[in-house]
């Protein structure tokens, strides 16, 4: 018996209802696992899919704790401008972000904030 218009608890539900409502134990156990053999390309999946999302969401909440933890760290140093030592995301789905940290000279230039890029920060 395949789950049509399925999720994981679908799945779960059916193979509690096979297992709970056939009269032979034995039976029903096999009807349980012949539903899971049935949907096992789904389940497997949906695991893949929450290891991902799980791998996402620690990367990003390192990411926000990096960046706070910089912000309160960052050093503006007063020169023709101020220089900045910062961490920059690369913003490609990229595992490494953000990168750095680098430093940049940060001047006004006709009234327009700019950016001079001025090496890795060591």
């Amino acid at each position: 018996m395949a789950v049509l218009g399925k999720t994981i608890r679908d799945v779960y539900d059916a193979m509690l209802t096979a297992y709970q409502t056939c009269k032979d134990k034995k039976q029903g156990a096999n009807d349980a696992l012949a539903i899971y053999e049935q949907n096992l390309e789904f389940i497997e999946e949906t695991r893949k899919n929450l290891v991902d999302l799980t791998d996402f969401v620690e990367i990003l909440q390192e990411s926000l704790s990096e960046q706070k933890s910089n912000s309160k760290t960052e050093k503006t140093i007063k020169t023709k401008g101020s220089l900045v030592a910062k961490l920059v995301p690369c913003g490609k789905n990229c595992n490494g972000c953000p990168h750095g940290p680098y430093l940049y000279r940060v001047s006004r230039v006709n009234g327009k904030q700019v950016w001079e890029y001025l090496g890795h920060a060591n």
